[in-house]
């Protein structure tokens, strides 16, 4: 079933006045996070662990090849990927920058985040990469949004350079929403002149969202030696077990 059909209708719980927008919905079976009319994250009330988004699971391909020890997300949303994430591997070091103190806030209180505030900084992606870019993560998530004003291009400074200081050991995710052809074919450019890493993209079936993953080539070894048979198979069943009888559109 379509998972717009269960957030077709909900109550209100939580909205802000300013620019952006913000507002929190739920449901008997769902609570959502909205920027102006946009669905940006929703979290299973009985589940908050699952994916239940398409191009979450696009972003989330990393796992299967590799186990990282400290990731680095931009863009908080709902924490969707936190969730799944440490429901998987609860030691895991990670951090979240994210700019909308009103975000935050609300995910501290409606999406099952209030014990991990102190893991999210209130920082732009610009001032985290010029203050603190010394630290180094194994995987690197981009999912910062931005409103499309029409006519526009998005070709941000911020993701440039974050692509250009990639640490060679290091992966990085990025999920673009809705680009248009000119971006799509600008980002693969840049990023295919980063020889550093491997790169593929995903384009999400049904969505307007395109995945680009580039993979430090460095890691590859250490993965390899972390993807031993029995430990893969035991990780991809425990993977299996989160990510069955899921609802998204299909």
């Amino acid at each position: 079933m379509r998972l717009s059909h269960h957030i077709s209708q909900g109550r209100l719980l939580y909205f802000t006045h300013d620019q952006d927008a913000i507002s929190v919905y739920q449901n008997e079976h769902f609570r959502w996070l909205t920027i102006g009319d946009v669905v940006q994250s929703a979290m299973h009330r009985r589940l908050p662990h699952r994916l239940t988004l398409p191009h979450q699971w696009a972003m989330m391909l990393p796992l299967l090849y590799s186990t990282p020890r400290s990731i680095i997300e931009f863009g908080l949303g709902g924490g969707n990927h936190r969730r799944f994430i440490h429901a998987l591997y609860p030691d895991i070091d990670y951090r979240v920058i994210e700019y909308n103190q009103s975000i935050i806030n609300a995910c501290a209180h409606y999406f099952e985040l209030s014990k991990h505030v102190h893991e999210i900084s209130h920082n732009s992606v610009e001032n985290w990469l010029s203050t603190t870019a010394k630290k180094v993560a194994d995987w690197y998530i981009y999912d910062v949004y931005q409103p499309r004003r029409f006519g526009e291009d998005r070709f941000n400074a911020s993701l440039q350079q974050l692509i250009a200081r990639l640490p060679q050991q290091s992966h990085l995710t990025i999920n673009l929403p809705a680009p248009t052809h000119k971006e799509v074919d600008y980002w693969l450019g840049l990023i295919a002149q980063k020889t550093s890493h491997q790169h593929f993209t995903t384009a999400v079936p049904q969505y307007k969202n395109v995945v680009i993953h580039l993979i430090g080539r460095s890691t590859q070894g250490a993965a390899e030696e972390r993807g031993k048979p029995q430990r893969r198979i035991l990780q991809l069943r425990r993977y299996q077990s989160l990510t069955k009888n899921l609802v998204y559109d299909v």
